[in-house]
């Protein structure tokens, strides 16, 4: 609303209404009534224009949010500027509180759709009340992963303590609340490899083997395999038949295992997407 709404139309109201009651207690009939009516109709229609709004709720493009006052000791009563368009339904805008923006993250940023609460008013028109972003409110995805204890990682991942044969050189652990990977570095023997390598990994031919890239991209220390290494993997083909499985933590999970024959085995897998189809 504009400060001509918000403090000079009340204000004008109350001075005409002040200015009537003098002049008639002053016996200046004329004056006082000349002055009642207009204050009357100024504040009558400021407070009709407040009683009979509206409220709508509609979902929308944002096309604007920023901060504009901002309240370091009551950052919820931080002033932002929204706009926004819902197409032929017309354009929005206000200036609300942060108190009135519900987000599960961030302030939603230009671009997105988002759920705004419209006000209606006889005489000032439209303007956005409150603004929310589309999944707050809703029952989030569960996060299930637990990530493994510093120096558990080889347990985590093969089900059982490293054996006398291997030799450990890289581990790489690392999460967030939305994806997480590990990536093992190790030495050991044909046997070794044998025993531990996962039972639902399979063979994957070079040629198809997509997932590392990703292994190259997020550790520094992957050696890129070639024709002569043994790849292994699950999800890790050019992802045309991914298979979840019932236990996955996350909307995607790869995993994929290398043996080369100097005894150098390499170990990635990773997560990413909360569930949603649980």
């Amino acid at each position: 609303m504009s400060p001509a709404y918000t403090i000079l139309w009340p204000v004008l109201g109350c001075v005409f209404l002040l200015s009537a009651i003098v002049c008639l207690v002053a016996k200046r009939w004329a004056f006082g009534i000349g002055l009642f009516i207009p204050g009357a109709l100024l504040l009558g229609s400021w407070l009709y224009d407040r009683t009979h709004e509206e409220l709508v709720k509609l979902n929308v493009a944002l096309t604007d949010s920023r901060l504009i006052k901002e309240n370091r000791e009551h950052p919820e009563e931080s002033i932002h500027y929204v706009s926004a368009t819902a197409l032929e339904l017309g354009n929005y805008e206000g200036k609300i509180r942060a108190a009135d923006i519900h987000a599960t993250g961030a302030v939603p940023k230009p671009g997105t759709i988002v759920a705004v609460e419209i006000g209606k008013r006889p005489f000032t028109g439209s303007y956005i009340k409150s603004m929310a972003s589309m999944d707050y409110g809703k029952p989030q995805p569960k996060y299930t992963y637990v990530p493994p204890a510093k120096g558990s990682e080889f347990a985590y991942v093969f089900g059982q303590p490293p054996p006398p044969s291997v030799t450990m050189e890289q581990v790489l652990s690392e999460h967030n609340h939305q994806m997480a990977k590990i990536g093992l570095a190790l030495r050991t023997d044909r046997a070794t490899f044998e025993k531990i390598r996962p039972a639902n990994f399979e063979p994957i031919p070079f040629e198809s083997f997509s997932a590392q890239i990703s292994a190259k991209h997020e550790t520094v220390w992957w050696r890129s395999a070639t024709r002569t290494t043994e790849i292994w993997g699950r999800n890790a083909r050019d992802g045309r038949n991914y298979q979840r499985c019932p236990e996955d933590h996350f909307d995607l999970e790869r995993a994929v295992m290398t043996w080369d024959a100097d005894g150098l085995v390499q170990y990635f897998w990773y997560g990413g997407g909360l569930r949603t189809d649980r």
